[in-house]
């Protein structure tokens, strides 16, 4: 073979390398998200048990809503008076007893698939990030 034939194959093939490579990098952060939230959804819905969860720790994708900002954000959104210390508590502490009024109320407003089970978990958060949003919109 023409060695001017086969280096354009080789540097042909190192480009098309690193378009996969850069395009891999591209949409690594949301291929791990998704990968994390299918854990978090699969919590939620019981289908990665409690332990599991313990085991590896809380989902990336989760992080930003710790417990402090559940207590916040429930402080903010049903005026619920919660010492914000990042402990959940045990069934039938505030903070559950909160979120489990939040989650009923959510229930009540047309969202029926939630779980009233005072755990904050991905759809709790997500109704909380909805209605914090509207608080901040200006009134028309």
């Amino acid at each position: 073979m023409n060695p001017f034939a086969l280096l354009g194959t080789i540097t042909s093939r190192y480009r098309d390398i690193q378009r996969a490579i850069a395009l891999y990098k591209s949409i690594q952060p949301e291929v791990t998200e998704l990968i994390e939230l299918g854990t978090d959804l699969g919590r939620d819905f019981g289908l990665i048990d409690q332990q599991t969860v313990a085991q590896q720790g809380m989902p990336s994708v989760l992080r930003k809503y710790d417990m402090r900002w559940f207590q916040k954000n429930l402080n903010l959104l049903m005026n619920a008076n919660l010492a914000v210390d990042g402990n959940i508590g045990p069934d039938g502490s505030e903070t559950r007893k909160a979120v489990a009024a939040y989650q009923e109320k959510k229930k009540g407003e047309g969202f029926p698939t939630i779980v009233v089970d005072g755990i904050p978990g991905i759809q709790t958060a997500y109704m909380m990030e909805t209605d914090l949003t509207a608080l901040e919109s200006p009134k028309k």
